[in-house]
């Protein structure tokens, strides 16, 4: 049994030219003009379609949601049905698509038995045009069995097609000739369930500018991934850099590692380019939100991280070098992005450049003995509030309705911590005035000169300005400051609307 769904990421736009000329000529009092008319600005469009061959009319229709394309129930050995289906392009702009078969519900052994045979086209396929029977499927290949399309997520079909055009493909569902007396009554699923058609489509890099330059629209990504698809081209090893053509919402089945870990690793040597979409780490779950482990050298790009609730958003493991670049993260309150640094292990470092952090804390931590870090922020904003708001002022909470709190943008409350930490051309504001009492913008130890004497932590703002209300700027903690090196320069602290020292005394 099969429902049908389509979705369309609809992006992108290509510039018309406009001009307008009014050439004049005068000699004496004689006078000549020409004017041109009838210019236009209009931004392009992407408009797919999805349309299923209708075998009595010979002609294709619209697929709609909820009119299944596969429902023959009394499934026998040796049994098929074959169907096609026109993928089109109505925008005026060049698109890539993917046409994806994803299983909702448990598969029974029934997908075992039940070969898929595909053929692509770019011409128009008819019913005349159709296998009748498994006897000649030349210009077939057959991508696997059922469970094995439905249970890795695979591709049915991927395109690129340009503007008017169309792309057609023909799909066989074949019950092998073997399937013994074990499949009768069979259902594809246990209990209740589908499978689904997902066709999938962005902007595809062909058209030229004026310039004729056709690197223009590059964002777009020709080779954008979808779903798993990003999954598993983060794990090719002949792939280094993966873009997303999609959201990576980990409340999708598709990112399950079945065990309840909400974690999206990201291998060594991997740059993931968000390319304008969500990263979204679930309020459920045990894991770590996106993650890098020990000795990864990794980078994250061009998208958002959005935290449902306050469990981890993002996780750093020592050892590992990670840079975020033109990243914006949105948290639910403190420590959303955790970096753990160890004394048994090599440095931690972490790079963020042009990065935005709202109500989403960073804490970093030590452990083993005296651990080292090296984090730069260049160029971010910080802001957050004690408590959060939704934009109808009412409370902000997770989907299981808990309040979180804002009390801290940057937290290395270690005293196992040595290394730099260099925060130049930053801008924060954190406001707890709903705070029973004061909460601190950043919070600093000192590494324990005592057990690690000669490890210091280096901690430098440059062209640094903070504000807030019912907070202080930057709280060194006493007892462990003799292993701090602190170092302002050109730096602003505005608080309840005064002006400060970095302590929060007054100037």
């Amino acid at each position: 049994m099969k429902r049908t769904q389509k979705s369309l990421l609809a992006s992108g736009a290509s510039l018309l030219v406009s001009v307008a000329l009014l050439a004049g000529s005068t000699f004496a009092w004689f006078t000549d003009s020409v004017t041109n008319t009838g210019n236009t600005i209009e931004a392009g469009t992407l408009e797919v379609t999805f349309e299923k061959l209708d075998k009595e009319t010979n002609s294709y229709n619209t697929v709609e949601n909820n009119d299944p394309i596969f429902n023959y129930t009394l499934w026998e050995p040796g049994y098929s049905v074959s169907e096609a289906f026109k993928v089109g392009n109505e925008g005026s702009l060049a698109l890539k698509y993917e046409l994806k078969l994803t299983a909702d519900g448990q598969l029974t052994k029934l997908a075992d038995v039940i070969d898929v045979y595909y053929m692509a086209s770019n011409t128009e396929i008819k019913v005349e045009d159709l296998a009748d029977n498994m006897s000649d499927l030349t210009e077939y290949t057959r991508i696997g069995t059922l469970s094995e399309v439905l249970g890795e997520d695979n591709i049915a079909a991927k395109g690129h097609i340009e503007a008017e055009e169309a792309d057609y493909a023909a799909v066989i569902l074949h019950m092998q000739e073997g399937a013994s007396n074990d499949y009768q009554s069979l259902s594809l699923f246990e209990g209740t369930g589908t499978f689904d058609i997902t066709l999938k489509a962005t902007q595809y890099t062909s058209e030229q500018d004026g310039f004729g330059n056709d690197q223009y629209d590059a964002a777009a990504d020709a080779d954008a991934a979808f779903g798993k698809e990003i999954v598993d081209k983060l794990n090719d090893p002949n792939v280094s850099v993966v873009v997303a053509g999609s959201d990576i919402d980990m409340n999708d089945s598709v990112f399950d590692d079945k065990n309840g870990n909400d974690t999206f690793l990201i291998p060594d040597g991997k740059t993931l380019d968000l390319n304008g979409n969500k990263f979204i780490r679930p309020a459920k779950g045990s894991g770590s939100g996106l993650s890098v482990k020990e000795g990864t050298t990794a980078t994250v790009k061009n998208g958002t991280l959005y935290n449902e609730s306050d469990l981890t958003l993002v996780d750093v493991e020592y050892g590992s070098s990670l840079t975020f670049e033109n990243v914006d993260f949105i948290g639910h309150g403190d420590d959303a992005i955790k970096v753990r640094a160890n004394g048994e292990s090599t440095a931690v470092t972490l790079i963020f450049k042009n990065c935005t952090f709202t109500n989403a804390g960073v804490k970093f931590s030590g452990m083993n003995g005296a651990s080292e870090i090296n984090v730069q922020f260049e160029n971010c904003t910080f802001t957050g509030t004690y408590k959060m708001y939704d934009e109808n002022g009412e409370a902000l909470t997770d989907p299981y309705g808990h309040i979180h709190y804002t009390t801290c943008l940057i937290n290395s409350e270690s005293n196992y911590l040595y290394g730099n930490i260099s925060i130049q051309d930053c801008n924060f504001n954190l406001d707890c005035q709903e705070a029973s009492y004061k909460q601190e913008i950043i919070s600093l130890y000192g590494c324990y000169q005592k057990n690690y004497p000669g490890k210091m932590l280096n901690v430098t703002l440059e062209n640094v300005s903070m504000t807030g209300n019912k907070v202080t700027p930057v709280k060194i903690d006493s007892r462990y400051d003799d292993g701090l090196n602190f170092t302002e320069k050109n730096t602003s602290y505005v608080i309840d609307g005064a002006n400060v020292n970095y302590d929060g005394t007054k100037k």
